[in-house]
């Protein structure tokens, strides 16, 4: 494992990287990905609420999970969406069966505090939707640490490829679907952002499936197939 981030991440022409993850190679995925015209996501009607709030420890309490309110947010600069999320989970003994994160930036005390998470059983799996132009600037730092810290146990993916997304998607172990998306990065930025959480199924599908078009395309990480995958592939022959 340390041979390989090291051959990954050792020094190497920058230009390489700059090729790696090209537009021309999304525009190639003809019926994988259509970015084109999509059918609008029906938006069931939920409790909504508007609020405006300083720092993420301050929001999570304000959140009614029992009624699946919808939260719209202004947050300040010195909001940082990474401590709102992993207050979120622990906040409401929020298992996340499945954690999938698109965002622009992070630093390592993110991945220290989602690495916390998934040791005491708050996040099983983790997807991280992450720029090219991010990880041609970070691989030997930032992106390398993701990796040191995060690939434990085959619970660890990275797709790497040109996007701007920053959206984040829950599928907890009780079924709640879960989707927070707004301009806010994991890290903060020192500007006023925001960002909404939605408890809403149809909307979870249809940015989970994008996504996961997106992580199959441009993924960095090969992984076996379980037991349990193999017996379903078996099924299907």
């Amino acid at each position: 494992m340390k041979n390989e981030l090291e051959e990954i991440f050792g020094e190497q022409d920058q230009s390489e990287f700059d090729l790696i993850h090209s537009l021309d190679d999304l525009e190639n995925v003809t019926d994988e990905v259509s970015t084109r015209y999509v059918k609008p996501v029906k938006h069931k009607k939920t409790n909504n609420k508007n609020i405006i709030f300083p720092n993420a420890q301050d929001l999570v309490s304000k959140i009614d999970m029992k009624a699946n309110e919808d939260v719209f947010c202004f947050v300040s600069g010195d909001f940082v969406f990474g401590d709102f999320l992993i207050a979120f989970l622990e906040h409401h003994d929020i298992c996340a069966e499945k954690l999938t994160i698109s965002t622009l930036s992070f630093d390592n005390y993110n991945i220290d505090g989602l690495r916390h998470m998934m040791d005491n059983g708050y996040i099983n799996n983790i997807t991280f939707l992450i720029s090219d132009y991010f990880y041609s600037h970070e691989r030997h730092k930032k992106v390398k640490y993701l990796y040191d810290k995060l690939d434990v146990d085959n619970r660890l993916q990275v797709g790497v490829c040109r996007t701007h997304t920053k959206m984040t998607t829950i599928l907890t172990d009780r079924g709640n679907k879960i989707v927070m998306h707004g301009s806010a990065n994991l890290r903060s930025s020192d500007n006023i952002e925001q960002f909404k959480i939605e408890f809403n199924e149809e909307l979870y599908d249809f940015c989970e499936d994008f996504n996961t078009k997106l992580i199959n395309k441009f993924k960095s990480i090969n992984k076996s197939l379980t037991n349990k995958k193999v017996k379903e592939i078996w099924k299907q022959v």
